[in-house]
């Protein structure tokens, strides 16, 4: 036996369970914005960050709380999770296996940790041997581009001669084609029918067109989830829920953002920094040339993917709220932005698909980093005063 939910896909985010969560609303119409989800869970105000900024700060900490505020938005996130040095774990690796093949057969979206290399994906079907998913590295190459397009996509402009070249390799696209950059490549979307592409430029400068994830055939044996060197095995199912208002929303948000950002156990793992002392930590790292090469490229992109979609959370919080209170909300934004900016030139310092091993031994471009990295730390600390401000008069 064979299922499949066709139009069940990941979609590209650095953040790769927001964009397997964003994925499985999408495929309940369940609709909101990129920085709604983020933000509402409080997943665009968190930062961790270790010694070495290692790639694993993005998801090494305890995200409870975010499937828990998922209650606010209108969806339900049950999980079956073990490591695989539990005793039951065996069993536990059964118990998902058979939520997920009845979820799906209901059409309730899955998700899961770890199908494919150490991050989430969205889990679209089964056979009777194990899991198909959708995420990171499923998308199909497909063909490389021509590099003079390469300004046409930085503009964000779908050109006539563009349309046609696509169609000569077979691919027809509608007159309403956006395009924008997300998870280190651009995205091109075909706005009529949802199809979404990406081109990712290498670090030869190579533009490569891949497909479409909901069309990826990745596989996972079920006896096999868990059983990686990290050795956790994570999968939930995604349900409607009950939607509370947007004052509700926000100031439980906020509250969680103001609790992760001063470090507690329950949230943050031993080993990590998050909040103001986060941007610490990571400035030490570069300062004193013991930075990994790879997790600060990473952590730059995934950070500042965060702040961005915290920024436009508080501006749509603002304007869904009004009143006084979107004066401080729209305050914070600003803050936020600058935050934004600020990572995005430590990105654009470390790039993550263009790097090279010879990147992190730059010590004119650590030392800009560490000194925009200050700066986002000043800033951020102006955003939380505000949004601490705020908070205690949301449900008033």
């Amino acid at each position: 036996m064979q299922v499949k939910l066709e139009n069940l896909k990941w979609r590209p985010f650095w953040a790769s369970y927001i964009g397997a969560l964003k994925g499985c609303l999408d495929f309940l119409n369940i609709r909101m914005s990129d920085s709604w989800l983020s933000g509402g869970v409080g997943h665009a105000f968190v930062l961790n960050i270790n010694k070495n900024v290692s790639a694993a700060g993005p998801t090494a900490w305890n995200n409870e709380m975010t499937r828990l505020l998922g209650h606010n938005l209108g969806f339900n996130v049950n999980s079956v999770s073990a490591w695989k040095n539990d005793p039951q774990f065996e069993t536990k690796q059964r118990l998902a296996w058979e939520t997920v093949k009845r979820s799906l057969e209901k059409g309730i979206p899955c998700l899961g940790w770890e199908l494919g290399i150490a991050e989430y994906y969205v889990v679209n079907g089964y056979n009777q041997y194990g899991y198909f998913y959708s995420g990171i590295g499923t998308a199909d190459y497909l063909f490389d581009l021509e590099n003079d397009w390469k300004q046409d996509l930085e503009i964000g402009v779908f050109s006539e001669k563009m349309r046609q070249a696509l169609l000569l390799r077979g691919l027809t696209l509608s007159t309403n084609v956006q395009i924008y950059m997300r998870f280190g490549c651009w995205i091109i979307k075909d706005v009529e029918d949802g199809r979404e592409f990406s081109v990712l430029e290498d670090n030869k400068g190579r533009l490569m067109f891949h497909g479409e994830y909901n069309i990826s055939q990745a596989f996972k044996p079920w006896d096999q989830l868990g059983r990686s060197s990290i050795g956790l095995l994570e999968l939930y199912t995604v349900e409607p829920a009950y939607l509370s208002n947007d004052p509700a929303i926000v100031k439980e948000a906020l509250e969680f953002a103001i609790e992760y950002g001063q470090g507690p156990r329950k949230w943050v793992k031993e080993g990590f920094n998050s909040g103001l002392q986060g941007y610490e930590t990571w400035r030490y790292a570069l300062d004193n040339r013991c930075a990994d090469g790879f997790g600060v490229a990473y952590n730059a992109s995934f950070w500042q993917e965060c702040r961005t979609l915290a920024a436009q959370f508080l501006v749509e919080a603002a304007d869904r709220i009004g009143g006084e209170n979107a004066i401080q909300l729209y305050e914070a934004a600003k803050w936020y932005d600058e935050v934004s900016q600020e990572l995005k030139f430590v990105a654009e310092k470390f790039p993550f698909h263009q790097r090279s091993p010879e990147h992190i031994r730059d010590g004119d471009a650590l030392d800009q980093a560490s000194h925009a990295l200050g700066r986002a730390q000043r800033a951020e600390q102006q955003g939380m005063e505000r949004i601490k401000r705020l908070v205690d008069n949301l449900l008033k």
